[in-house]
């Protein structure tokens, strides 16, 4: 199964090939990162792949494996590029897409940025320490143009960090529950937002406000994402541990379909580059 470029969440993985995506709570065994990846000291929390396929990070614990690779040889975790990143369970990692940095989030309330230094030799250092987070940060997700972060937080909030200054650009209220994932919109303008108060919301990515109010799950919705379809339409896909995917239509708020058949809760969920494929995890 190729599954380039997907955010999967506690998943169990049986050979597939991975390129470019993010793994979240799963197990791992046989998968192909790339090629072959050895067991790290600690259970993983989330794995990503650099898009250009020369890095492959995992958060497990309070800490950040950077595993490189030369050439055509194996993905090996050789304790050359293990850092101690947070004080708390670090959940969250993600590559920039033009792959100069690796944004982490954690339990600490608390998301870094750090520069790849090198090529693919001397690991990372720290840019940005970004605070402003009350509670424990979920999710971390960069701007296809790799100048912005999204961060979602167990405080209600999303949060819009701009990466060059280290600041955050907005601060967006209005979930009545923990926020479980943030992402932007291919083109950067919109956030959409899940929450375990059973919503999605889209948000203006430049004013900071609310767009609109994705109302259908009947349970807390776990995860969301954004696509770009054929013909430009902006769509939302999300999953919730009311065991379903739903499409919407960006534009209008409009739900478009109902994905039934996990037996449990859905965890995750992602769109081919295409726009053609829907993959979604289940518990």
């Amino acid at each position: 199964t190729d599954l380039s470029g997907a955010v999967l969440s506690g998943c169990r993985l049986m050979g597939a090939k991975l390129t470019g995506a993010t793994l979240q709570g799963c197990n791992l065994k046989d998968a192909k990162l790339g090629q072959y990846c050895k067991a790290l000291p600690e259970q993983v929390f989330c794995l990503a792949s650099s898009s250009d396929g020369a890095y492959l990070a995992a958060v497990a614990g309070h800490f950040l494996y950077l595993s490189v690779r030369p050439g055509d040889s194996i993905w090996e975790w050789d304790g050359k590029h293990e850092s101690r990143v947070h004080h708390g369970l670090a959940k969250s990692v993600a590559f920039a897409p033009n792959n100069s940095h690796v944004a982490t989030a954690s339990n600490d309330k608390k998301v870094r940025v750090w520069s790849l230094e090198g090529g693919n030799t001397t690991g990372t250092t720290l840019k940005w320490g970004l605070e402003g987070h009350t509670a424990e940060v979920n999710s971390v997700a960069w701007s296809r143009d790799s100048f912005q972060l999204v961060s979602a937080s167990n405080d209600r909030t999303v949060r819009l960090w701009d990466v060059d200054s280290g600041r955050p650009s907005h601060v967006l209220r209005g979930h009545m529950g923990w926020v479980k994932s943030a992402v932007f919109s291919s083109n950067g303008l919109q956030v959409a937002s899940c929450s375990d108060d059973k919503t999605v919301r889209l948000w203006d990515a430049q004013g900071g406000l609310s767009v609109r109010i994705l109302q259908g799950h009947s349970e807390p919705v776990r995860g969301v994402v954004m696509c770009s379809l054929h013909g430009g339409q902006e769509m939302v896909v999300s999953c919730s541990e009311d065991k379903t995917v739903r499409l919407w239509d960006a534009s209008t708020g409009k739900e478009l379909r109902v994905l039934r058949g996990h037996t449990e809760f859905v965890t995750s969920v992602d769109v081919s580059s295409n726009g053609d494929r829907i993959v979604s995890s289940s518990s």
